[in-house]
């Protein structure tokens, strides 16, 4: 049954010039994972009310250890790590 992560964070108002970095940044890394077998479709979104609250959409994915160990080592690679948000991650399945 595929699984879909949901990964919330909000951003440090004090800081404007570091959201385009980190918009550009995970949406290459989504990219990137698009083209992997770990999940079939990926989204950045941020909170229609808060423009600082953002989360990111992984869907289809079989293997939630392998896909957290893939994402974690793309938001590496991305040096997003860096920007030290506290990330929430929220896991749903199909009914």
């Amino acid at each position: 049954m595929p699984l879909t992560l949901y990964v919330y964070f909000k951003l440090d108002e004090t800081e404007p010039a570091l959201i385009g970095s980190l918009a550009d940044l995970t949406v290459a890394m989504q990219e990137d994972l698009a083209g992997s077998a770990t999940c079939t479709r990926q989204a950045l979104l941020r909170r229609r009310d808060d423009a600082l609250t953002w989360m990111e959409i992984y869907e289809g994915i079989v293997d939630a250890e392998q896909f957290r160990s893939v994402l974690a080592e793309a938001r590496s690679r991305y040096g997003l790590d860096r920007f030290g948000l506290i990330r929430h991650e929220e896991w749903f399945q199909p009914l």
